[in-house]
């Protein structure tokens, strides 16, 4: 298999279609898998750290657990989280425009019984 046919997906680039025409290098990599959960630890441990500064019960290994894992990401439950997070927001949604929907028919039939 040649590099661009690799059976495992690049986590350095954003994979669209448009990238590869249009974006750099690194613009490609500012939208990428890999930047985007390592940014999102390097997030956790910074509050983590401030938590600690504002006197929450974090001890100094659990942040030192952090960092050492910061780069050691599980993109195939990770991508599973997120889909999982958007199909419940959605269906949380979707209920609540359903509901608000049906609240609204009884109360217009509430209003014209009367």
């Amino acid at each position: 298999m040649s590099d661009t046919q690799s059976a495992v997906p690049r986590r350095d680039k954003y994979e669209n279609p448009l990238v590869s025409r249009y974006a750099s290098k690194e613009m490609s990599y500012v939208w990428s898998p890999e930047k985007k959960f390592t940014t999102w630890r390097s997030l956790w441990i910074h509050l983590a750290e401030g938590q600690r500064e504002l006197g929450l019960d974090i001890s100094e290994e659990q942040i030192a657990e952090l960092r050492r894992y910061r780069t050691n990401i599980n993109y195939e439950v990770a991508a599973l989280k997120i889909f999982l997070l958007f199909w419940l927001t959605d269906s949380f949604f979707f209920y609540l425009l359903f509901s608000c929907y049906f609240l609204t028919l009884n109360l217009v039939r509430v209003v014209e019984e009367e």
